[in-house]
């Protein structure tokens, strides 16, 4: 058990692809399953947030966005209002390159560097870290809430 949730966010309106990037075949997978592969080695669970409606099919647990219309950060509310866990790893549906061995060395740094939120940045692939403060969030979380995105 690691004591951390993963989410994934798919429901984004994919405009400039012009079709459902979630569901577009990367290595001959839709790109949401080889997300949620590269997160579970990290995590407790996997959970889509977006329309139930379109990705139910996928085997995995659907949550919609909190509210409607406000992008990805409906998206991640929905995220730490469902949770339970103390961690919580939320990612988006369209990183191909999202892998297993980066997770696997970057999850465990962030529980000791980071106090609430940790966002990787691309070039040296480190965390930078924000003093947001701790909050619960909703009635279901038992402890304050940590995350990185």
């Amino acid at each position: 058990m690691t004591d951390a949730a993963g989410y994934i966010l798919v429901g984004g309106k994919s405009s400039r692809l012009g079709r459902d990037k979630a569901l577009v075949k990367v290595g001959g997978a839709p790109l949401v399953l080889r997300v949620a592969n590269a997160l579970r080695p990290a995590v407790d669970t996997v959970t889509l947030v977006g329309s139930r409606e379109k990705y139910r099919q996928l085997g995995l647990r659907v949550i919609p966005d909190a509210v409607t219309g406000f992008g990805p950060l409906a998206g991640i509310l929905a995220a730490l209002e469902d949770t339970l866990t103390r961690w919580n790893l939320v990612v988006a549906c369209d990183m191909p390159n999202l892998t297993q061995a980066f997770l696997k060395s970057w999850c465990p740094w962030t529980r000791t560097a980071c106090r609430n939120l940790c966002v990787p940045y691309m070039h040296c692939l480190a965390a930078e870290q924000f003093g947001a403060p701790s909050r619960q969030i909703g009635t279901r979380s038992p402890t304050p809430l940590k995350g990185y995105v």
